[in-house]
C-alpha cells in the first residue's frame, strides 16, 4: 500500500513539474514574440 502510494504521489509531482516547465517555456516564448 505503502509502496502504491508513495509511487502516485512522486508520478503526481513529475506531472505537475512538466506542466509547469511547459507552462513555464510557453511564458517565455510569449515574452520573446
Amino acid at each position: 500500500m505503502s509502496k502504491v502510494s508513495s509511487g502516485f504521489f512522486f508520478w503526481s509531482v513529475g506531472i505537475a513539474v512538466a506542466t509547469a516547465r511547459r507552462r513555464f517555456r510557453f511564458r517565455n516564448k510569449a515574452m520573446v514574440l
